[in-house]
């Protein structure tokens, strides 16, 4: 699929979820929109510019897209603007979806753990696992039962036993993160999503675990943990032989659109992966948090990264 697809749809549903979560259905203009698995996410095309959302629900032929979004009051704009202003019938354009959170098929037991807002790509992991009649556990972490998004559908459920919920405000009702890791059976691979602070704490439960059975999807990129870089460097453009100076107080991706280019984008928080772009020479610095150490070896994200030496070659 050529994930630069942009595709126009149209509101064709919008159902409340809590106090602060819209789930909006976006059905296809043009004939039916492009498959998915669970896990993926899409780029919507909002007033205050490109953003990613999970999809929560699972690929049917003819089917819609289905995110789950809350209004961020303190964010960039992007979730205020589909709260405020999508309503039935309102067209606009999302990206093909993009995957970089999937099940792994061999896994002999899967564990969910959702913080908040982090449920929407693992309620369809969910969904999906019990399609396939998978073993597997979700936990869903939130600050009360009228924060909880999906609650009555995965109360529901044919396999709400599998789903166990813990509310801060509840004592009789909560989950010990490191009890519940723990009693997972070995062999298992864990799936995380939520804010900082859970996924750390998700972090110390699974310390223990395999570091390749515990996959991660982030609202925002981390601090790199290697150096900051160099403040200024060249940019070699390897199909065109430009050189692009990258100056003191400056980004990779403000030099490359200072130069005249216009890289795909979207979050530009290292998040969504629509940047992301080989190198061919060089030592970048990474700042996303998606790429595995693997492709790290032959891909960055433009958006958050940075050099370690003078010059970094990149496949543009």
């Amino acid at each position: 699929m050529n994930q630069n697809l942009l595709l126009n749809v149209v509101v064709s549903a919008v159902s409340r979820q809590t106090d602060e979560v819209s789930c909006f259905e976006l059905s296809g203009l043009e004939g039916p929109l492009p498959v998915f698995e669970a896990g993926a996410h899409i780029d919507v095309h909002t007033a205050a510019g490109p953003r990613p959302y999970s999809l929560c629900n699972l690929h049917e032929a003819n089917g819609p897209y289905v995110v789950g979004v809350k209004r961020e009051a303190a964010g960039r704009g992007g979730s205020r603007w589909m709260h405020d202003t999508l309503a039935v019938g309102t067209r606009l354009v999302i990206g093909a979806p993009r995957n970089h959170f999937r099940l792994v098929p061999e896994a002999a037991h899967h564990c969910l753990l959702a913080g908040g807002i982090g449920i929407t790509p693992l309620v369809a992991m969910a969904r999906e696992l019990g399609r396939r009649g998978r073993t597997f556990k979700l936990a869903c972490f939130a600050r009360s039962r009228a924060h909880a998004a999906f609650f009555d559908s995965l109360r529901a459920a044919p396999w709400a036993s599998s789903v166990h919920f813990h509310f801060d405000d509840a004592p009789a009702q909560q989950v010990d993160l490191a009890a519940f890791c723990a009693g997972q059976p070995e062999g298992t691979h864990f799936y995380v999503c939520g804010p900082a602070g859970f996924l750390a704490a998700a972090r110390r439960a699974t310390g223990e675990r395999p570091g390749g059975q515990v996959h991660e999807e982030r609202f925002a990129a981390e601090p790199p943990a290697n150096p900051k870089g160099l403040d200024r460097y060249t940019v070699v453009l390897a199909r065109s032989g430009r050189s692009v100076r990258v100056e003191a107080g400056q980004t990779l991706l403000q030099a490359l659109r200072g130069a005249g280019l216009n890289p795909l984008t979207s979050c530009e928080a290292g998040v969504c992966g629509s940047c992301v772009t080989p190198y061919l020479a060089g030592q970048p610095v990474h700042g996303d948090a998606f790429l595995s150490a693997h492709e790290r070896q032959h891909q960055l994200a433009l958006c958050c990264a940075g050099s370690l030496g003078e010059r970094l070659v990149l496949d543009l």
